[in-house]
């Protein structure tokens, strides 16, 4: 099963993964601020270029957040069943028979 699919159909793993992602990021921004606010210091290459990639790799989680939020309001009071789709991590409701 490709990686998308599992991280498509499984949102409580991309709410891991977005909150790691935020994670990492609040470290490393506390980190240049450290550095920052030493007299006479310049922040580190490795921090750099942790930064750089963070910053890179953001984008991807950008878009693949981006795919998730196209859902739109359900009345629930027409309807009777929840569908889920399965490999989709999306559901839908269904009409009243």
């Amino acid at each position: 099963m490709p990686m998308k699919e599992i991280v498509d159909a499984n949102p409580v793993l991309r709410k891991r993964l977005y909150a790691a992602y935020a994670s990492v990021g609040t470290v490393l921004g506390a980190i240049e601020v450290a550095f920052l606010a030493l007299p006479d210091e310049s922040t580190p290459l490795w921090l750099r270029v942790a930064i750089a990639v963070y910053l890179f790799v953001g984008g991807a989680f950008g878009f693949g957040a981006r795919t998730k939020v196209d859902a739109q309001p359900v009345d629930v009071t027409s309807a009777t069943e929840v569908v889920f789709e399965p490999g989709t991590g999306r559901h839908r409701a269904e009409p009243g028979v």
